[in-house]
């Protein structure tokens, strides 16, 4: 699978980013980019020529598949184009002779179309990128739970999982594991212990005890201003995350609908 990974990334335009927060990180320079247009630009312009393992190293036993930008696959070698990855895959194979193993590419594929989020592979639609990043992780599910056989990408998501399910322990930490007597101490704890405050500044690294204090923080430390929530499927723009909600699910209630601040944690 990682074999399968590597041709591809050194040989297509397969570009590869990492996702901590809610804009796509360059794997090879650590650059940031809300648009996935101008994160292809920055590739292109900026990684011509790359060590293709370097995409790999923030990878682990648990964290398997690379998450890759697939939506203008072109062949390094020559002019070749192509829209899905069995067939450049083939291309690679066949007329290249670069060795495509049977198998799984290794490889969490994002197309990103004039319409945004859209999962490439059940094409469900999201309001933001974070959404649907959580989302395509759910196709490429390996890890099973040795209670109930439920999957997870990530063995961070399957621990969070044992934890909140099958633990005895009725009053733990998520963040970092301490346990209480009761939900009071607990909360109490969460509040004065700023490590364990769930919400994260994507600036600066610091840490917020809600989504209040994160937007506020936001605008008195880095001066951004809530820019609302603007339709991913028509034009119209709401102040509140629930005149967004509301107006989605009654207009486009055949489109999946994710919360704008999902995953913002």
């Amino acid at each position: 699978m990682r074999k399968n990974a590597l041709t591809l990334v050194q040989y297509a335009t397969v570009f590869p980013f990492r996702m901590p927060e809610s804009a796509m990180l360059c794997v090879f320079c650590s650059e940031s980019r809300e648009d996935p247009e101008e994160f292809r630009k920055h590739m292109m312009a900026d990684h011509k020529e790359f060590n293709v393992k370097v995409a790999f190293y923030h990878l682990n036993v648990y964290r398997k598949q690379l998450k890759a930008d697939c939506t203008d696959l072109r062949c390094r070698l020559c002019p070749a184009a192509f829209t899905e990855l069995e067939d450049i895959a083939a291309h690679l194979r066949d007329d290249h002779n670069k060795e495509i193993l049977p198998g799984r590419f290794g490889l969490e594929v994002y197309k990103f179309g004039p319409v945004k989020w859209v999962c490439a592979y059940c094409h469900a639609r999201f309001k933001c990128i974070r959404g649907l990043s959580r989302h395509t992780a759910s196709h490429n599910r390996y890890i099973a739970c040795p209670h109930c056989s439920k999957t997870y990408s990530k063995k961070s998501d399957l621990d969070v999982h044992v934890l909140n399910i099958h633990s005895t322990d009725q009053f733990r930490c998520r963040k970092c594991g301490d346990v209480f007597p009761t939900t009071k101490l607990r909360l109490d704890h969460v509040r004065e212990s700023e490590q364990c405050w769930p919400y994260k500044c994507h600036l600066c690294e610091e840490r917020l005890f809600n989504y209040g204090t994160k937007l506020e923080h936001l605008r008195s430390k880095h001066g951004h201003v809530a820019p609302g929530f603007k339709c991913s499927v028509c034009p119209l723009q709401f102040k509140k995350r629930r005149q967004y909600r509301d107006h989605f699910i009654k207009a486009h209630n055949k489109v999946q609908w994710h919360n704008p601040i999902d995953n913002d944690k």
